[in-house]
């Protein structure tokens, strides 16, 4: 605590110190320079323009910083937004395993309700009905083939027998 506050003495005396040191730099330059006896009429136009010269610089300045730190927390946003949704994700596959509170249930039952979803599981599962269906027939060919082949080997031998 008392660290703290030195550090804060410290810091609040730099400050007035620097104020001060500043004020009176001008005034010691107002002193030493007496400009007022000088001045002519082109004098306050070249004056004018470089007043008119510096704001812009300033005004494009603090543009070019709003434009950063719109970047910046645009950035942030959505590196936020991206970890927070793959959280989501992991803690939702992590609910799916456990089954809490027929969590997979209510899962499914919400993802038929999309009608992308429900094209694709019923894309998916006629590509696996076909794809079964293709399977017996051909197993049942095989099946047949060999009943054939052996019904007629059993009628040569019945015959030549």
């Amino acid at each position: 605590m008392n660290k703290d506050l030195n550090k804060n003495i410290f810091y609040f005396t730099i400050l007035v110190i620097s104020f001060i040191g500043g004020s009176f730099s001008f005034m010691f330059w107002n002193y030493l320079a007496d400009f007022s006896k000088n001045i002519k009429a082109a004098d306050a136009i070249s004056i004018a323009n470089t007043y008119i010269v510096f704001t812009t610089i300033i005004f494009v300045g603090f543009s070019v910083f709003l434009a950063i730190a719109g970047f910046i927390f645009t950035h942030q946003f959505s590196t936020t937004k991206e970890d927070q949704f793959s959280h989501l994700l992991r803690e939702l596959g992590t609910q799916l395993k456990e089954n809490e509170d027929d969590v997979g249930i209510k899962f499914i039952s919400k993802s038929l309700e999309n009608p992308d979803v429900k094209n694709y599981l019923s894309d998916k599962l006629n590509k696996k009905l076909d794809q079964l269906i293709k399977e017996k027939a051909y197993n049942l060919n095989k099946e047949q083939t060999i009943i054939n082949g052996l019904s007629s080997s059993d009628h040569a031998k019945d015959q030549g027998g």
